[in-house]
C-alpha cells in the first residue's frame, strides 16, 4: 500500500509537470492499471491447480507466439534486406518480442531442471527449442543477456551451491557498478563518435535517392545505426535538465525532439523509410533503452527509487518464502518466477 500511494503521488506531480497533461495522465492511468493487475495476479495463486493452469496457458500461448514469429521471419526474409529482418511476432518491436520470450524461456529452464517425468521433460524441451529459436530471430541481444544472467542465478540456487548467496550479492553489486560505468563510457564514446563519424554520414545520406545507393550506404552504416550512444546521451541530457519530476509520465518521445541528433535511427523504421522515401529522417526516442534512464526522464530521480523499492518488495518476499517452502514443485515455481524477474531486470539495462 505505501508503494502504490507513493507511485500515484509521484506520478500525479509528474503529470502536472508535463507539457501535455492529458496525454501524460493517460499513460499514468495505464501504468496504474498494470500495477494493480500485477498485485491482483500475484494474489490469485491460491491453489496448486490454479498455478498449474496459469503456467500451462502461459507456456502454450508463448509457444504459439514463437511459431508465429518464426513464420513471420520465414515470409519476410525474402523481401527484406538480407539478414536484417528482425521478427517481432504480435508485438510492436523485436526487442519487446525477444524480451517477453526470454522471460518465458528462463522459466522453462527451471521446469526442465526439476521435472522427473520423461514425457513432460520432452514437451518442455521442445517448447524451449521453439521459444529460443524465436528469440534468436528477434536479434535481441539483451534477451540473450537476460537468459545468461538468469541461469547464473537459477543453477546455483537450484543445486544449493554453497556460494549461491555470494554469487547473488555479487550480481547485485556488479549490476549497479556496470550501469554507472556503462553510462560514463558511453558519454565519452559519443563525443568521439559525433566528432569523427557523424559528418561523413550526414554527407552520405544527404545525396542518396537511388535504392541501390541507399542500400549500400545503409549496410555501410549498420553498426552506427545499431549503436545507442545517441539515445543514452540524449536521455542523460534530458535527465540533467529535469532531474526532480522529469518530463512527465509517457512524455519521453515528444520531449526528445529537442535532444535528437541526425544519427539516431531506429533500425526497423529505417528500413521502411529507406524503401518508401529514399532518405532517413530523425525520429523521436520512444524508448531510452535503459530502464533507469527511461524512468528518470519521465519521473525524475523519485521514479528510480520507486523501481528499486518494487524490486525490494519482490526479492524480500522471495527470500522469506524460500525458507518456508518444503515442496519441491512449489520451490521450483518460486525460483523460476524469481529468475524471470532477475532476467527482466538485467534486460532493462539495455531496454
Amino acid at each position: 500500500t505505501p508503494f502504490i500511494i507513493a507511485f500515484t503521488v509521484l506520478g500525479f506531480f509528474s503529470v502536472l509537470a508535463s507539457s501535455d497533461m492529458k496525454v501524460s495522465l493517460k499513460f499514468l492511468l495505464k501504468h496504474c492499471g498494470n500495477l494493480v493487475f500485477f498485485f491482483v495476479f500475484a494474489d490469485i495463486f491460491k491453489t496448486r491447480k490454479i498455478v498449474y493452469n496459469i503456467i500451462f496457458c502461459l507456456l502454450l500461448a508463448s509457444f504459439f507466439e514463437s511459431l508465429y514469429g518464426l513464420f513471420e521471419f520465414a515470409i519476410n526474409l525474402q523481401t527484406a534486406l538480407p539478414l536484417f529482418y528482425r521478427s517481432k511476432g504480435t508485438f510492436y518491436h523485436p526487442n519487446i518480442f525477444g524480451r517477453y520470450l526470454s522471460v518465458i524461456f528462463i522459466f522453462l529452464i527451471a521446469l526442465i531442471l526439476d521435472t522427473k517425468n520423461k514425457r513432460r521433460f520432452f514437451i518442455y524441451l521442445a517448447a524451449g527449442i521453439g521459444v529460443l529459436s524465436a528469440i534468436f530471430i528477434s536479434f535481441s541481444r539483451s534477451a540473450l543477456l537476460g537468459i545468461l544472467i538468469g541461469c547464473i542465478f537459477l543453477v546455483p540456487m537450484y543445486f544449493n551451491f554453497r556460494g549461491r548467496w555470494i554469487i547473488n550479492k555479487s550480481m547485485i553489486a556488479l549490476f549497479f557498478i556496470a550501469n554507472i560505468v556503462f553510462i560514463i563510457v558511453l558519454l565519452q564514446a559519443s563525443s568521439v563518435f559525433y566528432k569523427n563519424i557523424l559528418p561523413s554520414y550526414e554527407k552520405d545520406v544527404g545525396v542518396l535517392f537511388e535504392k541501390a545507393s541507399i542500400e549500400k550506404t545503409f549496410l555501410k552504416n549498420i553498426s552506427r545505426q545499431l549503436a545507442r550512444e545517441n539515445i543514452w546521451s540524449g536521455s542523460m541530457k534530458m535527465v540533467l535538465d529535469h532531474p526532480i519530476l522529469g518530463y512527465g509520465v509517457g512524455m519521453i518521445a515528444p520531449a526528445s525532439v529537442n535532444y535528437l541528433e541526425l544519427d539516431y535511427l531506429d533500425l526497423e523504421g529505417s528500413i521502411e523509410r529507406i524503401e518508401k522515401e529514399g532518405v532517413v529522417s530523425p525520429d523521436q526516442i520512444a524508448n531510452a533503452h535503459n530502464l533507469f534512464l527511461h524512468v528518470m526522464v519521465e519521473m525524475g530521480a523519485g521514479g528510480v527509487i520507486l523501481i528499486l523499492w518494487l524490486y525490494y518488495i519482490v526479492f524480500t518476499n522471495v527470500k522469506k518464502n524460500l525458507g518456508l517452502v518444503k515442496d519441491s514443485t512449489q520451490r521450483i515455481f518460486l525460483l523460476g518466477g524469481t529468475t524471470c524477474v532477475i532476467n527482466d531486470l538485467f534486460m532493462g539495462f539495455f531496454e
